[in-house]
């Protein structure tokens, strides 16, 4: 195991770098990573730990507030993509890979060894997010096999999973965006809620084969929605709900967000449209049963792949959404939003009491939220 600590002097000339870099930004603090991975997998666990996951088998972690940083390339890993992962405590890990092969790799020393618990070398499989409930009860979720959403389940904090044998059947092309593994997340302890979109092609005949049909496109009259699926924590009662978010081959729902049983925000877009400010947002008040759109037209400024709240006081707190393009905010439960930063990044999270939040990015990128009231 390859691992790289950043500190003294080094971390000191990063910082200059870095906010001279980036025009002394107000709201985030890049923090420098020996590593050009894009990092998408996000976890902070408190004021104190983060860990993060990326390309090439790389996963990086701090316990000091991000002081000093902990670089590794999983053995056997090195080729693989670390989307996201999940933290029970300072010593247990899990993380998921997406690809070939899908692999899931659990830690019980705070990373210094990994034990492979779930690997298939089926390439329909490709897995997007991890949510767990609690400190046992979690799910993997997974692009649809034969139109049948795909999901793993463990009751034992990671260490063993097992496919769910009865899902539903999603639309044909419907599928989930492995793009910050909050693609899936919680509604309290007692739901999982998991945000579909994409067009994926059906599987081509062998007369299509033969005679090279032309690609599926989606046009103006066959509009197609995206849909949030709800489980309960037995697996056993399952809604799916459209909401007003278009969804086509690059574009639907790329995360969640629930700050209780009932207000939840849908955030995504376009990824190959960064800068298009539609279809990438909607609202919910009733615990995901039905969305809409704000009426405003102060939306985020563009896609969005990440959606963390902030809690800057005991009486105020905030919604911080993250795209490719930049950063936004609200302060009124997603009704407003307003553009605070144009760094890019791919996955934001705050810590469980809200206070402390993190993003990460490409090409390494890393960066604590400043707390800024701007």
């Amino acid at each position: 195991m390859r691992q790289v600590v950043v500190s003294g002097f080094l971390l000191w000339f990063a910082l200059v770098q870095s906010t001279t870099a980036v025009g002394q930004d107000l709201i985030w603090e890049s923090m420098p990573i020996e590593s050009n991975a894009s990092l998408r997998g996000l976890f902070v666990l408190d004021a104190e730990v983060i860990w993060a996951s990326g390309t090439n088998g790389t996963i990086i972690h701090s316990h000091d507030q991000g002081r000093q940083w902990h670089v590794q390339q999983v053995p056997g890993a090195e080729k693989l993509d670390f989307r996201d992962l999940h933290v029970f405590d300072k010593q247990n890990i899990l993380a998921m890979t997406s690809g070939t092969p899908a692999r899931l790799y659990r830690s019980a020393d705070g990373g210094t060894s990994w034990k492979v618990v779930f690997e298939s070398n089926d390439p329909k499989v490709f897995l997007d997010s991890i949510a767990f409930l609690n400190q046992t009860n979690g799910l993997v979720m997974g692009d649809p096999i034969d139109d049948q959403l795909f999901l793993l389940h463990s009751p034992d904090a990671g260490w063993t999973w097992e496919q769910v044998p009865q899902t539903p059947k999603l639309q044909s092309g419907e599928a989930g965006f492995a793009a910050s593994g909050t693609n899936m997340t919680t509604i309290g302890n007692s739901h999982w809620a998991i945000g579909l979109g994409g067009d994926l092609p059906p599987p081509p005949s062998d007369e299509q084969k033969q005679n090279q049909a032309p690609k599926h496109t989606t046009g103006v009259a066959d509009v197609k929605r995206s849909r949030v699926v709800i489980v309960d924590a037995e697996l056993k009662d399952w809604r799916i709900v459209e909401t007003p978010l278009v969804r086509h081959a690059s574009g639907g729902i790329f995360s969640l967000l629930f700050i209780d049983s009932k207000i939840g925000v849908a955030l995504g877009g376009d990824y190959n449209q960064p800068d298009l400010a539609q279809d990438q947002i909607a609202l919910t008040n009733d615990g995901g049963a039905t969305w809409t759109v704000p009426t405003s037209k102060q939306r985020p400024t563009g896609f969005r792949s990440g959606v963390a709240l902030w809690r800057a006081s005991s009486t105020e707190s905030s919604w911080i959404a993250v795209g490719t393009n930049g950063t936004d905010r609200s302060s009124d439960q997603g009704q407003t939003w307003r553009r605070v930063s144009d760094i890019g990044f791919n996955a934001v999270q705050f810590s469980a009491d809200g206070q402390t939040g993190w993003a990460v990015g490409s090409n390494g990128r890393i960066a604590k939220w400043k707390n800024s009231t701007r």
